[in-house]
């Protein structure tokens, strides 16, 4: 008899130069730029909600998206497939601005 397995992180790099977190127990997705992921950023909170990172210096680090899946997945997040979740976070993430 197969055993279900229960993931509560799901992260990875999409491309070569975006790497992302998504905390799906409390439906949380981080994005970081690969360049600056280590660097020490500051968080502003946009007109969409979206907590937008930035370095000392003002350049794009990343974005935190509270709520994520509740308001871009499709679906119920608790049966959907690993492959499937990652496929939709990338897609969204090219239509942001962090990643151009």
């Amino acid at each position: 008899m197969a055993e279900a397995v229960e993931i509560d992180t799901l992260q990875g790099s999409l491309g070569d130069s975006i790497w992302f977190h998504f905390d799906l127990n409390n439906d949380v997705l981080y994005l970081r730029d690969q360049a600056t992921r280590n660097e020490r950023v500051f968080g502003e909170e946009n007109p969409e909600g979206f907590t937008v990172l930035r370095t000392d210096d003002g350049k794009l680090a990343g974005m935190t998206v509270v709520n994520y899946w509740g308001r871009f997945g499709s679906g119920n997040l608790g049966s959907a497939r690993i492959h499937t979740v990652k496929e939709r976070v990338a897609e969204w993430a090219k239509s942001h601005p962090m990643v151009a």
